[in-house]
């Protein structure tokens, strides 16, 4: 199984700016806007810590300065990572994303995914990203690779860590493209990348420490 490569990506994104804040939103965002009405505002509000009828919301981990939960409105849960202080993040980062995948559809690199966001929000220090939660980002490429290391599964573990270097070499100029911040899901042997920052916009020295 190949990424479509061969199909040209189109970034068709659209971008709200105001004074004070801004918002940029793939088209499904649409769907969710008309669904969940106000949207937005109910997930800012939440992320404040108002408490929402309808909504529910957990804090999955924190990893320094980021957080990440799961928040469910009716049927639906959405991912969201917010980040405070710093310039990725929020907008930034979905701008980031949208020129990873522009280059990952142009390489030939197997099996790779890009998490899709459906927007991103920025108001000053509060910076979030929303997506559908996707459930092979709970399956941490890191942790698979040191299992098959463990294991002595050493073929395995070169062929995915040479695909983990060769993301690393396309997405060079951004910061944290580690196997920590990759799902990895063995029976479609699909790697999903997360966390995508240029690093002119971040602040933190990243870590490239791999086994």
């Amino acid at each position: 199984m190949k990424h479509m490569l061969k199909e040209s990506f189109v970034d068709k994104s659209k971008e709200i700016k105001r004074k004070n804040w801004s918002l940029i939103y793939n088209p499904e965002f649409e769907e969710y806007r008309e669904k969940y009405k106000n949207v937005v505002s109910v997930i800012k509000d939440v992320m404040e810590g108002k408490k929402v009828d309808g909504v529910e919301i957990k804090r999955i981990k924190t990893n320094l300065n980021r957080e990440y939960f799961l928040l469910k409105i009716n049927d639906t849960e959405f991912f969201i990572k917010k980040i405070p202080d710093s310039n990725e993040g929020g907008v930034n980062e979905f701008k980031a994303t949208q020129e990873a995948k522009n280059r990952l559809y142009n390489s030939d690199i197997e099996n790779v995914k890009i998490v899709d966001y459906i927007f991103a929000f920025t108001q000053g220090d509060l910076k979030y990203t929303v997506s559908i939660f996707d459930k092979d980002l709970e399956n941490v490429l890191r942790l698979y690779l040191n299992d098959l290391y463990i294991d002595k599964e050493y073929k395995e573990y070169s062929r995915l860590d040479n695909r983990v270097l060769k993301i690393k070499t396309l997405l060079s100029d951004y910061r944290d493209v580690t196997s920590g911040n990759m799902g990895y899901n063995p029976q479609t042997d699909e790697i999903t990348l997360f966390d995508l920052n240029f690093k002119k916009d971040s602040l933190v020295e990243s870590s490239d420490e791999e086994l």
